[in-house]
C-alpha cells in the first residue's frame, strides 16, 4: 500500500507531480532500499557531474550569458503545435509541463540565429524553421515515436557548427556527424 501525494502526472486533472513517495509493502522495493544501492554508485556520479552547473534560469538568457565562438548549443524545444501526433495515448491533450506557443518559437528562432556559437537545433519538420534559417544545413532522420511509429526529425544546424564539421571532414569528425560533414 502506497501513500503520500499521487505522484504521476494525471494529463491536466489538478494534480501535481511531487516527488514524494512512500511504501508500507513488506516485499518488493521501498525507498529505503533504492537508497542502500545508491553508495556503490556515488563515485561514478560525483565523477560525471564535475563540473556540471544546474541554473534556474530561461534558456535563451543562459545560452546568451554562456555563448562563444566555442560553445555547443543543443536545442530541443517543446515541439511546434502544428508537428505534434494528435493520436499518441500517453499525451492525449498533446502539451509539455513547460509549454511554448508559436510566438515563443519565433523568439527562440531570433535568439538562435544571434549566437555566436555552434547551434544545432532539433525537432519535426516544420515551414517556420525552414523559413527562419534559410542558410543553416538540414539533416533528416526516420525515427521511431509514439508506439514505434516512424517520423521524420529534422536537425538544423547553424553555419558556424557546419563550418566546424566540414573543417573536421577529413577524417578527424564525430561519427555522429560524418555524413553531415560532407
Amino acid at each position: 500500500m502506497g501513500f503520500g501525494s499521487n505522484a504521476h502526472s494525471d494529463m491536466g486533472r489538478g494534480h501535481k507531480t511531487t516527488g514524494f513517495r512512500a511504501s508500507s509493502m513488506r516485499s518488493g522495493t521501498t525507498p529505503a532500499r533504492d537508497w542502500e544501492n545508491y553508495p556503490d554508485g556515488l563515485p561514478a556520479i560525483v565523477e560525471r557531474w564535475r563540473g556540471v552547473i544546474i541554473e534556474r534560469r530561461p534558456a535563451l538568457q543562459i545560452m546568451a550569458s554562456h555563448d562563444s565562438p566555442e560553445t555547443l548549443h543543443y536545442v530541443d524545444p517543446p515541439y511546434l503545435p502544428e508537428t505534434r501526433n494528435r493520436r499518441n495515448p500517453h499525451d492525449p491533450k498533446h502539451r509539455y509541463r513547460h509549454e511554448m506557443n508559436v510566438d515563443d518559437h519565433v523568439e527562440l528562432l531570433e535568439a538562435l540565429r544571434g549566437l555566436a556559437g555552434m547551434v544545432v537545433l532539433s525537432g519535426y519538420p516544420a515551414k517556420l524553421y525552414d523559413n527562419s534559417m534559410p542558410d543553416w544545413r538540414r539533416v533528416e532522420r526516420l525515427a521511431l515515436a509514439d508506439g514505434a511509429r516512424e517520423r521524420t526529425e529534422v536537425l538544423w544546424i547553424n553555419p558556424a557548427c557546419a563550418a566546424r564539421l566540414d573543417a573536421r571532414a577529413g577524417g578527424a569528425g564525430s561519427p555522429l556527424f560524418a555524413e553531415v560533414a560532407q
